[in-house]
């Protein structure tokens, strides 16, 4: 699934109009959004909030429980709403809040960490006890090399930062289509 640019419109006024329906107590839709076959296709989704170049929030789905669009509405909803990380966001701030969607191609098993392509591959991390997920624009807007993206998963994971050094993680990666409302089009992470 490639997504063009009406496609990317659609779905960051939709999450941006979710958000804005949430605190009315209601939900949004978008009956055009039906007609649209990419829309209607289960994706896995991220949707990160910031605010003045900070991280605001950032919530999504790994697989999709809905289509497309659905996913992102409620992503964007549980972003703002419910990241455990931060309160909830306010009405007030929404104006000035920049939404990005990363759009989920299916993850995969890797062999070896030397697979880990940066700027290309988020991270999986799926263990019975530490679960973690970075997006793969995590590592180029941080600066990583592969060693402190790996640290940085284990952190996100309540793990030591060096745990992939003593052992094999069970890791997937997985590659996105990246795009925000700051930017009319972001390079594709795929």
């Amino acid at each position: 699934m490639q997504l063009n640019s009406t496609e990317k419109q659609i779905l960051l006024k939709a999450a941006r109009e979710a958000i804005t329906a949430n605190f009315r107590g209601e939900s949004y839709d978008d009956p055009s959004s039906r007609q649209l076959p990419n829309l209607n296709t289960r994706s896995g989704a991220f949707v990160t909030l910031t605010k003045n170049s900070h991280l605001r929030g950032c919530i999504g789905y790994i697989q999709a429980p809905y289509n497309l669009f659905d996913t992102v509405c409620d992503a964007a909803v549980q972003a703002a709403m419910h990241d455990p990380r931060f309160p909830h966001l306010t009405e007030d701030e929404l104006v000035k809040v920049d939404i990005e969607i990363s759009v989920l191609y299916p993850p995969y098993d890797i062999d070896d960490y030397s697979e880990i392509e940066l700027g290309k591959h988020g991270l999986i991390l799926d263990e019975p006890k530490n679960r973690a997920l970075l997006l793969p624009q995590v590592a180029t807007e941080h600066h990583m090399d592969v060693p402190q993206f790996l640290s940085a998963l284990c952190e996100k994971a309540w793990l030591p930062a060096n745990e992939w050094k003593k052992r094999k993680l069970k890791l997937q990666v997985f590659s996105a289509d990246v795009f925000s409302e700051n930017e009319e089009r972001k390079d594709d992470y795929a």
